[in-house]
């Protein structure tokens, strides 16, 4: 992608120079990418049909109608390798939201803001098959053995924040109350299974 930003200074995509440029790129990408960039020329080209979804995550600038490809700083830090395959996928799973500015109108956006609505589809898509995969391996609270699947959770032990992975290996199911107090400190379960409450929880625990 770098790659092409820096080619592309006054080429605009649709053109016969960007066309073999992609060429080239495909043979390079062909083994390890899986997409034949060569078929995406012309009228049919990745970056015409492909823009608004880099738009969306932030990797290239919105706007532009030129046919032109400016990267984000972001963009640009990810071409180049400053941020891995791995950190891009955590990164995008937390942070892309809709309404999307990249991508969506000011007017669309502000009719979601005014419902209060802002969601994060990927966090969500990906919550719900790592409760369904941890509930299905743990059946029952570890703190309080309810089995009722209507108000268990399943709880990151390392959190994804500090790159804990959605699996079942790094996840116990919890009652939702549990979970609340263990993602926040007042509950805490040591190496040995020992579990200890915070003064505050001990009031009401």
């Amino acid at each position: 992608m770098r790659k092409l930003e820096l080619l592309n200074k006054g080429i605009k995509y649709s053109s016969d120079e960007f066309a073999r440029e992609l060429i080239e790129l495909s043979k390079d990408t062909e083994e390890s990418v899986g997409v034949d960039l060569a078929r995406r020329t012309g009228a049919r080209n990745l970056i015409r049909n492909s823009g608004q979804y880099w738009r969306a995550l932030n990797l290239i600038v919105p706007g532009g109608r030129s046919g032109k490809i400016e990267l984000t700083d972001f963009g640009r830090r990810v071409a180049d390798r400053d941020i891995s395959q791995t950190e891009f996928a955590a990164i995008t799973v937390q942070t892309f939201r809709l309404p999307n500015p990249q991508v969506q109108s000011s007017e669309e956006c502000e009719l979601w803001l005014k419902h209060g609505l802002i969601i994060y589809p990927l966090k969500l898509i990906l919550e719900a098959a790592f409760r369904k995969a941890v509930l299905q391996a743990c059946e029952r609270c570890i703190i309080t053995n309810v089995t009722m699947p209507e108000v268990l959770e399943a709880a990151h032990i390392k959190p994804f924040k500090y790159k804990g992975e959605d699996t079942v290996a790094n996840g116990f199911a919890m009652r939702t109350d549990i979970h609340t107090l263990f993602d926040t400190g007042h509950l805490r379960i040591s190496p040995e299974g020992v579990i200890e409450l915070s003064s505050r929880a001990r009031m009401d625990y």
